[in-house]
């Protein structure tokens, strides 16, 4: 399992953290040992205060212990791991609090050391802590027969300018028949009885009118096809200064592209709405299965915990019931029986703590695994959602030929992946 660890001061942060249940679908408090404190934010205070004698300020130990995706492990399991960690930075004997988190389906547990050793008055060193828990990670990994991870993922494949030279061909290669382009031109000119007239005209075909640097008057569409309006035309130079003014007044060709890469710009944003807004019911009737599905869970574990409760109590009459009192139970000391019978107990009361710990993690499992099938159908939801976004991008970011694109893609990039960050 992936274990991230950090020596800690700002106690009652890291309490906020640990009994996080907005976050987090289920908030489990396993333990808290060798503090007098009951609650996490006691002990961690606890903690605090002891640190106060000593020149400690990182007077905490936390730890976080992240099981493969897939792979149920069980509440011994992360208590053997726990323990294994203690025994490797000299922690065994430090009181100390575990916390479990689950969240999207998947379980994880939290282990919080107080690294004040108050016999001593002095903090315990933990040298080389990084690559101890590193040792640690791989360790169990193996033990368990998990496949180790693969290391970082591969960035690129994120980034939607990084598109092969073939793709970017492909879509500049859009076959369009001459003789169409030249009719729409000519409509446009035809229709139109001056310069507004005429660019609103050559809009509707995707074009902008520039200023050329061999020819004065030509048009340019969205992928930088640059056109001589006078050959197309056929209409000679003095003509079109009659019709659209002096060329020197029309932006020129890097403008102009400009204008079209901001148009395009403006239109795959709209894009961008109209995908989202098209699978938002399917994510919010997810995302209101999963609020459902999380308040049915905590009722179950609820309901668990306390019919495990009112068993231990009754079991418990049932062990006690056996010592005998008054004159019999005199005679079961004299005799050895009541040593046999605390031992009994004794065995009993670990069974029922094992057998209870079973059904807990049974019913984890069991939640662990509903909670999965879900989370599936809703990263099915997102990556639907964002490969349509990211093929919209990569098509526009293809598109743009302006000198300035570059610095546009970089910012349209940087916003899109900041708006594109989901946390469900």
């Amino acid at each position: 399992m992936i274990i991230v660890a950090s020596q800690r001061r700002n106690a009652e942060e890291l309490a906020r953290h640990l009994l996080n249940a907005i976050d987090n679908d289920h908030v489990d408090v396993h333990r808290i040992q060798g503090f007098m404190a009951e609650s996490v934010s006691g002990a961690f205070e606890e903690s605090r205060q002891f640190s106060q004698s000593t020149r400690c300020k990182q007077h905490l130990f936390s730890v976080s212990f992240n099981p493969p995706k897939h792979e149920k492990v069980s509440t011994e399991q992360f208590e053997h791991a726990i323990q294994q960690c203690a025994e490797k930075m000299g922690l065994q004997n430090q009181p100390h609090v575990i916390v479990f988190h689950e969240k999207a389906g998947l379980r994880h547990a939290h282990a919080v050391w107080c690294r004040i050793d108050t016999e001593n008055m002095k903090a315990v060193h933990l040298p080389y802590y990084k690559n101890k828990m590193a040792e640690l990670s791989k360790s169990l990994y193996l033990k368990h027969g998990w496949q180790l991870p693969k290391g970082h993922l591969e960035q690129a494949k994120r980034n939607p300018l990084n598109f092969s030279l073939y793709e970017w061909q492909q879509a500049k290669r859009l076959d369009v028949d001459p003789r169409v382009m030249k009719q729409a031109l000519k409509q446009c000119w035809e229709n139109s009885d001056n310069r507004q007239s005429f660019e609103n005209a050559l809009s509707e075909y995707g074009y902008v009118l520039a200023r050329g640097t061999r020819r004065g008057y030509v048009a340019t569409d969205w992928r930088g096809e640059v056109i001589s309006l006078s050959r197309w035309l056929g209409v000679k130079k003095r003509d079109l200064k009659a019709h659209l003014g002096h060329e020197q007044d029309l932006p020129d060709i890097e403008k102009a592209k400009a204008a079209m890469d901001k148009k395009l710009i403006e239109q795959m944003q709209g894009f961008d709405r109209q995908i989202r807004q098209s699978h938002a019911p399917r994510q919010k009737a997810l995302l209101a299965s999963k609020d459902k599905m999380v308040k049915f869970h905590q009722k179950q574990r609820q309901e668990l915990l306390e019919a495990q409760r009112e068993r231990n109590v009754n079991e418990q009459e049932i062990r006690n019931a056996r010592h005998a009192k008054g004159i019999l139970g005199l005679w079961q000391r004299v005799t050895g029986q009541y040593k046999n019978i605390r031992d009994r107990n004794h065995i009993d009361a670990y069974m029922a703590y094992l057998r209870d710990r079973k059904e807990r993690d049974t019913l984890i499992f069991q939640h662990l695994n509903e909670r999965q099938y879900l989370n599936l159908q809703l990263d099915s939801s997102r990556s639907n959602m964002l490969k349509e976004i990211n093929d919209t991008q990569k098509f526009v970011f293809s598109s743009l030929t302006s000198e300035n694109s570059k610095e546009i893609n970089q910012q349209l990039s940087k916003l899109q992946q900041a708006e594109l960050t989901f946390n469900i």
